[in-house]
């Protein structure tokens, strides 16, 4: 079991340029992987902050990919998510970056080290209401 999370692990922290379906993949992944830290390590930790933080942003990569595919007119059936899925892939980035936040503001209380990180993580925010209020966009002049 330890291996297999292991790879999963790696796959999911990788950070490269790829395709909706593999990106969905990932975010798969990262969401065993929150479980699994969630059953160990409850709460607001670090390790958790950065698994949420990694998959918030895994989830803007892949609604940005499939903005751009309905802004280009590309039609790739096989890879194309429904507009429900889009919303619900902003949901979840949004509940993502909310919980690190959470976290990063709470070790921020504590020691004072976490500014940037707060900082960061509320641009991401910002990022993602920008590209839902395009997306939504999108959709009405559709």
């Amino acid at each position: 079991h330890y291996l297999i999370t292991s790879e999963k692990a790696k796959f999911f922290l990788q950070f490269n340029a790829t395709d909706s379906a593999t990106t969905v993949t990932k975010i798969q992944a990262g969401k065993e992987i929150l479980q699994l830290a969630d059953s160990l390590e409850p709460g607001l930790s670090l390790h958790r902050e950065s698994i949420l933080i990694h998959l918030g942003t895994c989830l803007q990569i892949l609604v940005g990919n499939e903005m751009m595919r309905i802004y280009s007119g590309a039609d790739d059936d096989d890879e194309t998510l429904s507009d429900q899925e889009i919303f619900a892939a902003f949901r979840d980035a949004n509940i993502c970056f909310k919980q690190a936040l959470a976290s990063a503001v709470l070790e921020e209380a504590l020691d004072g080290s976490k500014k940037t990180a707060t900082g960061k993580i509320r641009e991401s925010l910002s990022m993602l209401e920008d590209m839902k209020r395009d997306f939504d966009n999108m959709d009405a002049n559709a």
